[in-house]
């Protein structure tokens, strides 16, 4: 008499096995554009309500308000502050707004102009400590170089945007 075995054989398996290490290995590399993706937007995003929550503290307080980086670089993360004396540095007395800590596997630098700082004044205009407009771009990339960069682009309004760039962006 034939008995009934429930289960798979030997060939099965390895035919499973086999497709699902394809399947795995087509897949990982865009799981992987995937993360670098979402840590770019996010870093980008973080930075972008940063300096949108600067320019309605300016207006609000009717005072000038700082994005500025940690450790002189955007990379660091950076702090929003009240500037009451315009010096250009967070003193004791001047209140801290939001801090932004260590983008995850993202690199951020700004071009001269915003370099270190963003600084809105009360009217809600960006200036250099120094009195003129400030206008710049500050550009993201991950630290694998894999992904699209992130550009955050500020006009002398005090306008700022945020678009997707080349991942060449990041080499220049």
């Amino acid at each position: 008499m034939h008995t009934r075995s429930d289960g798979f054989t030997l060939l099965e398996l390895m035919t499973a096995l086999g497709i699902l290490s394809l399947l795995i290995s087509i897949g990982m590399p865009e799981l992987n554009n995937m993360i670098y993706e979402q840590r770019l937007r996010k870093a980008a995003q973080d930075l972008f309500v940063s300096a949108m929550l600067a320019r309605s503290e300016a207006i609000k307080r009717n005072q000038h308000v700082l994005v500025m980086t940690n450790a002189d670089s955007w990379s660091n993360g950076w702090k929003v502050f009240v500037d009451h004396n315009s010096d250009g540095t967070r003193n004791q007395n001047e209140p801290v707004i939001a801090t932004t800590g260590k983008p995850d596997k993202i690199s951020v630098r700004g071009n001269t102009p915003v370099a270190r700082y963003i600084r809105f004044t009360p009217s809600g205009r960006p200036k250099l400590i120094g009195g003129g407009f400030q206008a710049g771009t500050i550009t993201l990339c991950t630290d694998s170089g894999k992904a699209v960069s992130r550009r955050l682009i500020m006009n002398a309004s005090g306008r700022i945007r945020i678009e997707k760039s080349a991942a060449t962006a990041c080499n220049a």
